[in-house]
């Protein structure tokens, strides 16, 4: 059992890497002027914007940073999971918050009247003066309301406007406690399960290679031509299904029919890999090619994905609308042969985050296209 000294030491271990979002750009915009009034991190209002972002005159501060490194500062409290990360999802959608974040091109805010409060541990402000040589705002600051190391309430300063804020962060990072600051009420927190099982299913199982729209139809065809073949009877009822479904959605076009097809195709390749993975594998030896997708707003190579599209389908003559591989990407082919999991897990950034988070998984096959449990403890 780890005891709150140990749990202590080993929070205290990861300074300054817990640095917020917030927390980060106001440091880095205020080592360069101290005169700046950064918009995109605090409101007019005084609180700090729900979403920050880098102001357009300031983005060259950041270009320094390579995007992983930007990533990292903005996901710094994410536990990736089965959320984003089905089927048919983007691959490329967790990057786009670095150009959002840091390279936006935009000179005002947004007019939200969301905000988040401002809060801080003052004895962990002065740990990290004493330690790192400057004062930061540690990112479980903002979804907790006690500092995990010190077991204390953390206090918040009252929003009243920008100036003032301005004026209580800057004292706060230098270790003095600012006039009216308030301390925050712990409360405790309740944690309900899911009502819908759906709901577990989407956090629970990752899809490492995702497929392109154009997927579906050599998918539920092949599904059609192969139906009868299925040893399992759980797999033959929900082949039929998906295939009823397919067929008599008339409007492809409509988001809600699209959604619904998508998730029964995801449930049956789940089901798929882990029951009968051979039939599988014929479907991706005939059907899918593979592709290397270099992400992120500069594509410098660190941050990559292995992403799947039809064999039968020309990207040149493609009149599918949301695309990955159409809007832009930089990517090159990749031999089925040259994928195996070792590969796969140099090569997918999402899976070098899991084992960078020395996360338990278990994957449901030996194909590198076999979903992967990344909740193992879960129960369903």
């Amino acid at each position: 059992m780890v005891t709150n000294k140990v749990l202590d030491e080993i929070l205290r271990s990861q300074g300054p890497f817990d640095e917020s979002l917030h927390s980060f750009l106001l440091r880095i915009i205020w080592n360069y002027d101290p005169t700046i009034k950064p918009i995109g991190v605090i409101k007019k209002s005084g609180g700090f914007v729900y979403s920050p972002f880098c102001h357009k005159n300031i983005e060259h501060l950041f270009r320094s940073y390579p995007d992983h490194v930007l990533l990292e500062i903005i996901d710094i409290n994410e536990t990736i999971n089965g959320e984003n990360n089905s089927i048919f999802d983007c691959p490329a959608n967790y990057t786009y918050r670095i150009k959002d974040t840091f390279f936006p091109n935009k000179n005002k805010n947004e007019t939200r009247l969301i905000y988040k409060d401002i809060k801080y541990c003052l004895a962990c402000i002065n740990e990290s003066i004493k330690s790192f040589g400057y004062g930061y705002f540690r990112s479980f600051w903002e979804i907790d309301n006690k500092c995990l190391i010190h077991h204390s309430p953390l206090k918040k300063i009252p929003i009243i406007n920008i100036t003032k804020t301005i004026k209580s962060i800057k004292m706060i990072m230098k270790g003095i406690e600012p006039k009216g600051a308030i301390e925050v009420k712990i409360q405790k927190k309740e944690y309900k399960t899911p009502v819908n099982p759906d709901d577990c299913l989407n956090e629970k199982y990752l899809f490492p290679i995702k497929f392109a729209d154009c997927l579906m139809h050599p998918f539920a065809i092949w599904i059609i031509k192969n139906k009868d073949k299925f040893k399992s009877n759980n797999l033959k009822t929900l082949a039929f299904k998906a295939i009823a479904e397919y067929i008599d959605c008339d409007n492809r076009s409509n988001i809600t029919n699209d959604m619904l097809i998508k998730k029964r195709f995801t449930y049956f390749h789940l089901l798929c890999s882990s029951e009968e993975p051979n039939m599988l594998s014929d479907f991706y030896l005939n059907h899918v090619d593979f592709l290397e997708l270099y992400l992120g707003p500069r594509e410098e190579g660190v941050i990559k994905e292995i992403y799947s599209k039809s064999k039968e389908h020309k990207c040149s003559t493609c009149n599918l609308q949301h695309c990955t591989i159409k809007n832009g990407t930089t990517h090159k082919p990749l031999s089925r042969k040259k994928i195996n999991s070792d590969f796969l897990f140099n090569s997918s950034y999402t899976l070098n985050r899991i084992a960078m988070q020395g996360r338990a998984i278990k994957i449901l096959g030996s194909e590198p296209w076999t979903p992967i449990d990344v909740c193992i403890e879960s129960k369903i």
